[in-house]
């Protein structure tokens, strides 16, 4: 929809309610642009929903990434698990989580990746101690050189054209990690261990993103970003149920 960048007339502010002046702060963002949200809508109840929608995905992904960590630690076992899959997923994360924080979106829209990304650190330990793929001290000095440069995305150093591009960027990455995975598993004819909770949480969660991501921000790389998402990881989901019969383990 077209924003209208005409100021109000003075005569609509001063007939405002005092309750709208205590929400007027709340910004919607389009592309990195903030957009006053429109008077008596900042409260509405498609926001409420999307916003307690959003805390719920955010609470959740503080454990459902845990399944497939505790599965390799347990059966001391990476097999048939894609290291190129999390590694790409965790930069493709990262950039995202620079472009949301940059643009100061609201938390409840983009808080899971912050755990996201911090348990993919601990499953891609477990893939690079069982699998040793990769090794140890290039996983080490790989997360590093990422964390130095995701610190200065985040910064007011970077400009916010890197960012954005960085954001566009995101999308097709995201995309590409499951690739390596979705084939791993075609050309196995199984997921290996794979955690089925984990791979349906994350569809659930996907789905979940898109709403609030329509709701609340309305920003179309944002949106892309999550509906790739879902198509991937639903793509996961239906080679689990696919090929279960012969998978090595059937329980998360």
């Amino acid at each position: 929809m077209p924003v209208s960048n005409r100021p109000l007339p003075s005569s609509s502010l001063a007939a405002a309610p005092s309750s709208i002046s205590s929400i007027a702060p709340i910004l919607f963002r389009r592309g990195g642009v903030a957009i006053p949200a429109a008077p008596g809508k900042g409260f509405d109840f498609l926001t409420l929903l999307s916003r307690t929608t959003g805390y719920v995905v955010i609470a959740g992904s503080m454990l459902f990434k845990l399944p497939q960590a505790a599965r390799i630690f347990r059966k001391k076992s990476a097999a048939g698990l894609s290291s190129s899959m999390y590694i790409l997923e965790t930069i493709g994360i990262a950039m995202s989580l620079a472009f949301s924080i940059r643009n100061a979106f609201p938390f409840s829209t983009y808080g899971e990746t912050v755990f996201i990304v911090l348990q993919n650190v601990v499953i891609m330990a477990g893939i690079s101690l069982y699998s040793d793929e990769p090794s140890p001290p290039i996983l080490a000095l790989s997360l590093l050189l990422a964390s130095l440069f995701f610190a200065y995305t985040i910064s007011p150093l970077a400009p916010m054209l890197l960012v954005s591009i960085l954001q566009t960027v995101s999308i097709p990455l995201l995309n590409f990690s499951r690739v390596p995975q979705l084939l791993l598993n075609y050309r196995n004819k199984s997921t290996g261990e794979l955690a089925p909770s984990t791979l349906i949480l994350q569809a659930v969660g996907n789905v979940a993103r898109i709403f609030t991501t329509m709701v609340q921000l309305q920003n179309t790389l944002y949106l892309l970003s999550c509906v790739a998402a879902f198509i991937f990881n639903g793509a996961l989901v239906a080679q689990y149920y696919l090929y279960r019969d012969r998978a090595p383990m059937k329980d998360a």
